[in-house]
């Protein structure tokens, strides 16, 4: 990982906890870290698997192969979240996890026809979720004052972000549903 990305996780994931106050995986809901550190803003996104796909598990049909595709392509097109135009930001890295599929469905390319997604032991949860980090740099830095949260509207099923916002100046929390799509700090 590289030190700013590095160092901008830390920051959030030790404010995660705090955040996520233990929520449970709860349809419907995802959960957005947003981190600046200089030049760099990172998320944190968290949420059940269903949100994004409408099944929390390997994909076993054609449709379903189609559909963690298409999550993917939107999740890495650097679309979905767009920091205010006077910073200047551009998107620098997507990682994105889950424990029901591995890194050929979600490295961004389309796996081959045969590809399967691993396989989960028994003792796996019934109910998966989905990790993403993305990094953005900035040329204007100090212009960076909000963003647009893309989400609920590439992915119908989420109807609450519960947002934490870590700037320099300090911590916020936002929560965008309805129409909602911009957080400012």
């Amino acid at each position: 990982m590289k030190p700013r990305v590095w160092a901008s996780a830390v920051l959030l994931v030790l404010g995660a906890p705090a955040f996520a106050g233990g929520l449970p995986h709860v349809h419907g809901h995802a959960r957005l870290y947003i981190g600046v550190e200089g030049n760099t803003v990172t998320l944190l996104l968290e949420s059940p698997l269903d949100n994004l796909l409408g099944f929390e598990r390997a994909p076993r049909t054609e449709r379903e192969r189609q559909a963690v595709h298409e999550m993917v392509q939107r999740l890495r097109g650097g679309t979905l979240f767009v920091p205010n135009a006077e910073a200047d930001c551009n998107p620098d890295e997507a990682v994105l996890e889950s424990e029901v599929l591995g890194p050929a469905w979600l490295g961004g390319a389309r796996p081959p026809q045969t590809a399967r997604a691993p396989q989960p032991a028994a003792s796996a949860p019934a109910h998966a979720d989905f990790d993403g980090s993305f990094t953005y740099v900035c040329r204007k830095p100090a212009a960076l004052r909000s963003m647009t949260i893309g989400l609920a509207d590439a992915f119908r099923r989420i109807k609450t972000i519960d947002v934490q916002i870590d700037t320099a100046k300090g911590q916020t929390r936002r929560s965008l549903s309805g129409t909602a799509r911009q957080v400012r700090w």
